[in-house]
């Protein structure tokens, strides 16, 4: 089969398409024929060996794939043929991806896969962050960063379902607009000076009740200049490359609480059995609800190679 593997050069320009031979499932796996498969940010850091997770080389990188199951180990529960989406540690530019079958998301037939691959790790991310690490609630202010990003734009969607009123940043005012079209009520471009002071008039001076934040830095700093009394951090990356400096002092103040989340939880057994009862009991709603304009985008506007939600690849086409 064909993949696509990080060799000895670092970085996209690097990688370099090999035959290798096809994997076999053991034991609680299946094996996935890859059909679309996603590139995220944390792809971007394994391919440049800054990321926590460091396979030895040569390895195919890829964490976010969609297919058709092809063969299956011993125990596991689903079919040859099903529709299946699935994070992976590594190993989805590929054409064929062994899977855990504890990380396995069914994708009924009405669901286009080139949408569904986006479901394993931002949306999975995004829906434990509102639903488990914290609870949001109905008309609670949350400012989200990096709202036209894979991470953000799914969390706009996810928060706004869920009844909050969401508020968005990004680093251009074309992205903006994405975020606004996909259930922001405000984006503001942060790279402008004072941005903060926009969300503290937009809440009426009460500040945010929860700051998804992905990008760190002085973006990290500056939110919480905007946070309300009892309001929360949530640091989920840092795609500035900056780690921020938190100062202690304004959480005091506001009697605020700083927390963490990685998608890279999800691959732990105990995280996937969340996300499988929560996508049970959500995803399809969010898919199928058109009130809000609210669909999964993971496309790729090539226009001055500016992405918006998830680029993603047919691995077959």
């Amino acid at each position: 089969m064909f993949s696509w593997q990080v060799a000895e050069n670092l970085g996209i320009e690097g990688l370099v398409q090999v035959d290798i031979p096809i994997p076999l499932p053991k034991p609680g796996e299946l094996l996935v024929k890859v059909e679309v498969a996603a590139l995220n940010y944390s792809d971007l850091l394994m391919i440049n060996d800054t990321y926590q997770i460091k396979p030895p080389k040569p390895f195919t990188p890829g964490q976010e794939i969609a297919g058709k199951v092809v063969k299956v180990g011993e125990g596991v529960m689903f079919d040859v043929g099903q529709r299946v989406a699935s994070k992976v540690l590594f190993g989805g530019f590929a054409e064929y991806a062994i899977v855990r079958a504890d990380m396995v998301i069914v994708v009924p037939e009405t669901i286009a896969l080139s949408s569904a691959v986006t479901l394993p790790v931002s949306y999975t991310t995004a829906m434990v962050a509102f639903t488990k690490v914290l609870k949001v609630h109905n008309n609670d202010y949350v400012l989200i960063h990096s709202a036209a990003g894979g991470l953000g734009l799914a969390a706009v969607q996810i928060a706004r379902y869920l009844g909050v009123r969401v508020l968005a940043t990004a680093g251009t005012d074309d992205k903006c607009r994405v975020a606004k079209e996909n259930g922001a009520e405000m984006a503001i471009n942060y790279l402008k000076q004072n941005w903060y002071h926009t969300i503290l008039e937009a809440t009426e001076n009460k500040g945010v009740d929860v700051i998804f934040d992905s990008v760190g830095g002085k973006v990290t700093q500056e939110s919480l200049k905007c946070l309300a009394w009892q309001g929360r951090l949530l640091i989920v990356g840092f795609s500035s490359g900056d780690l921020p400096y938190i100062p202690a002092h304004r959480l005091l103040l506001k009697n605020a609480v700083p927390l963490v989340f990685t998608g890279a939880m999800i691959t732990t057994k105990r995280c996937s059995q969340v996300s499988a009862r929560i996508w049970s009991s959500y995803v399809f709603l969010v898919i199928y609800n058109r009130s809000f304009g609210i669909t999964i985008v993971s496309r790729i506007y090539l226009k001055h190679l500016v992405i918006y939600g998830t680029a993603i690849r047919l691995v077959n086409s």
